[in-house]
Protein backbone atom coordinates (compact mmCIF):
# COMPACT_ATOMS: atom_id res chain seq x y z
CA UNK A 1 0.00 0.00 0.00
CA UNK A 2 2.97 2.62 0.58
CA UNK A 3 4.25 2.18 -2.51
CA UNK A 4 0.63 2.87 -4.28
CA UNK A 5 0.37 6.13 -2.05
CA UNK A 6 4.12 7.01 -3.18
CA UNK A 7 3.13 6.24 -6.88
CA UNK A 8 -0.20 8.54 -6.64
CA UNK A 9 1.66 11.40 -4.84
CA UNK A 10 4.27 11.37 -7.36
CA UNK A 11 1.94 10.85 -10.35
CA UNK A 12 -0.48 13.74 -9.20
CA UNK A 13 2.40 16.11 -8.00
CA UNK A 14 1.36 15.91 -4.30
CA UNK A 15 -1.46 17.86 -5.10
CA UNK A 16 -5.38 16.75 -4.18
CA UNK A 17 -6.96 14.87 -7.53
CA UNK A 18 -9.89 17.02 -7.98
CA UNK A 19 -9.47 19.71 -10.08
CA UNK A 20 -11.19 22.41 -8.36
CA UNK A 21 -8.67 21.82 -5.46
CA UNK A 22 -5.68 23.08 -4.20
CA UNK A 23 -5.09 21.39 -1.29
CA UNK A 24 -1.83 18.92 -0.93
CA UNK A 25 -3.27 15.54 -0.98
CA UNK A 26 -3.28 13.43 2.08
CA UNK A 27 -5.80 10.61 1.64
CA UNK A 28 -5.71 7.33 -0.75
CA UNK A 29 -9.03 7.04 -1.84
CA UNK A 30 -10.86 3.53 -3.19
CA UNK A 31 -12.56 4.43 -6.29
CA UNK A 32 -14.38 1.15 -6.35
CA UNK A 33 -14.53 0.57 -2.23
CA UNK A 34 -14.53 -2.93 -0.95
CA UNK A 35 -18.09 -2.76 0.68
CA UNK A 36 -19.36 -2.17 -3.66
CA UNK A 37 -18.20 -5.14 -4.52
CA UNK A 38 -15.41 -4.04 -7.11
CA UNK A 39 -13.91 -6.32 -9.28
CA UNK A 40 -10.53 -4.60 -9.26
CA UNK A 41 -8.34 -5.19 -6.47
CA UNK A 42 -9.04 -2.82 -3.51
CA UNK A 43 -5.62 -1.92 -3.08
CA UNK A 44 -4.13 -1.30 -6.92
CA UNK A 45 -3.46 1.77 -8.43
CA UNK A 46 -5.77 1.98 -11.25
CA UNK A 47 -8.39 1.38 -8.18
CA UNK A 48 -7.00 4.43 -6.09
CA UNK A 49 -6.72 8.49 -6.40
CA UNK A 50 -5.21 10.86 -3.84
CA UNK A 51 -7.41 13.27 -2.57
CA UNK A 52 -7.65 15.70 0.66
CA UNK A 53 -9.25 14.98 3.48
CA UNK A 54 -12.43 17.23 2.03
CA UNK A 55 -12.29 15.81 -0.96
CA UNK A 56 -12.20 12.67 0.68
CA UNK A 57 -14.93 12.98 2.75
CA UNK A 58 -16.65 14.39 -0.67
CA UNK A 59 -15.98 11.31 -2.76
CA UNK A 60 -16.62 8.72 0.33
CA UNK A 61 -19.96 10.36 0.38
CA UNK A 62 -20.86 8.84 -2.86
CA UNK A 63 -22.46 5.68 -4.66
CA UNK A 64 -20.24 4.43 -7.57
CA UNK A 65 -21.67 6.53 -10.25
CA UNK A 66 -20.91 9.61 -8.16
CA UNK A 67 -17.27 8.32 -8.05
CA UNK A 68 -17.14 7.55 -11.46
CA UNK A 69 -18.89 11.24 -12.62
CA UNK A 70 -16.21 13.15 -10.36
CA UNK A 71 -12.89 10.89 -11.97
CA UNK A 72 -14.58 11.43 -15.60
CA UNK A 73 -14.64 15.41 -14.92
CA UNK A 74 -10.83 15.03 -13.40
CA UNK A 75 -9.72 13.49 -16.67
CA UNK A 76 -11.83 16.03 -18.92
CA UNK A 77 -9.89 19.04 -16.58
CA UNK A 78 -6.55 16.62 -16.76
CA UNK A 79 -7.02 16.50 -20.72
CA UNK A 80 -8.10 20.07 -21.08
CA UNK A 81 -4.95 21.21 -19.23
CA UNK A 82 -2.60 19.08 -21.14
CA UNK A 83 -4.02 20.49 -24.30
CA UNK A 84 -3.82 23.97 -23.49
CA UNK A 85 0.05 23.83 -22.23
CA UNK A 86 0.91 22.17 -25.41
CA UNK A 87 -0.88 24.57 -27.30
CA UNK A 88 0.77 27.03 -25.26
CA UNK A 89 4.57 25.40 -25.97
CA UNK A 90 3.60 25.53 -29.69
CA UNK A 91 3.00 29.42 -30.20
CA UNK A 92 5.76 30.46 -28.25
CA UNK A 93 8.44 28.07 -30.25
CA UNK A 94 6.76 29.73 -33.31
CA UNK A 95 7.12 33.12 -32.39
CA UNK A 96 11.11 32.68 -31.36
Amino acid sequence: MDRIKEDLRTWQGYQCGMPWCINEWTDAAHIDGSGMGGRISTYSIENMVGLCRTCHDTFDGRDLQGRQRMLRDLLAEYVKTERDTKAKRRVSLAGF
